[in-house]
């Protein structure tokens, strides 16, 4: 996924009606400064214009007072004028920052203040290393789709919660019992304990839970209730993965369809049982 290039309209801009007050501030300082500026002038350049002799130091403070609000009207218009395009800046990086999205979308860098260059440089370092790892965690799930469907069972991968809530399902559960994989993970639909036989609940939970606390593989076998009503029996082999506190994260695992199995067995049962009513 290529990143796409820089353009201004990506940073968020001030509204018009903060902007056009702005404008007007800026406008309205400028003419008072010019006022200000002319009066100064005028009151240094020609004296005789206001009055008699005397005149002059009587009006001393009114000209310190006007050449210092000169003074600070330039300073204001220099200070908004030098922070103003830093804190667009800083609005934009921002807001970038709270809608990086794996993307690679890169934030304009259109200021000359160095630590915010730098931030925006940051900012698109950590929007191109999210889309990275979302491209490596895309490749990865396509693989693993592709090597668990050609395996003999579902795999899947559990919250190791009691429930055994999906996080994984291969497509073959849907060929086994009839309910879609996606109708289970997350419990979305149907949760896994609604598809297990409620007779087999209360033996296969506690098995696996056993296996999990002696931090060994289990292999449980239940039954399995399809969306038409039928019974299918499975082996479910797996075992727990633990963090490095020996907490376990999840469960994973492969269920094996075990019914031909199974009524093999029952049917060898019978024969047997049959055989040996014959000799009496």
């Amino acid at each position: 996924m290529n990143a796409e290039p820089p353009r201004d309209e990506d940073a968020p801009a001030l509204p018009a009606s903060r902007e056009g007050i702005a404008l007007g501030l800026v406008l309205g300082a400028a003419v008072a400064v010019a006022i200000a500026l002319a009066v100064a002038l005028a009151f240094r350049l020609q004296p005789a214009l206001l009055g008699a002799q005397g005149v002059w130091p009587a009006n001393e403070r009114l000209l310190t007072a006007l050449t210092a609000t000169a003074i600070g009207v330039l300073a204001w218009i220099g200070i908004w004028l030098t922070l103003r395009p830093a804190l667009s800046a800083l609005r934009a990086a921002a807001a970038f920052a709270l809608n990086i999205d794996g993307s690679g979308r890169a934030l304009p860098v259109a200021t000359r203040v160095r630590e915010i260059r730098a931030l925006s440089h940051a900012l698109n370092a950590a929007s191109q290393r999210l889309a990275d790892q979302q491209r490596r965690a895309e490749t990865t799930e396509g693989e693993l789709r592709a090597l668990t469907s050609n395996l003999p069972g579902v795999v899947y991968r559990c919250r190791a919660d009691g429930s055994w809530t999906m996080e994984h399902l291969s497509p073959d559960f849907e060929r086994l019992t009839g309910f879609a994989a996606d109708e289970i993970v997350g419990d979305r639909v149907f949760s896994y304990r609604d598809v297990m036989h409620p007779e087999d609940i209360d033996k296969a939970l506690p098995l696996v839970s056993s296996a999990v606390a002696q931090r060994r593989p289990f292999a449980a076998q239940y039954r399995l209730r399809a969306r038409d009503g039928s019974t299918r029996w499975v082996l479910d082999k797996g075992q727990a993965v633990f963090d490095e506190h020996g907490t376990p994260l999840y469960l994973t695992g492969v269920i094996i369809n075990d019914t031909a199995r199974r009524i093999a067995r029952a049917s060898c049962a019978w024969r047997r049982f049959l055989l040996g009513r014959s000799f009496y």
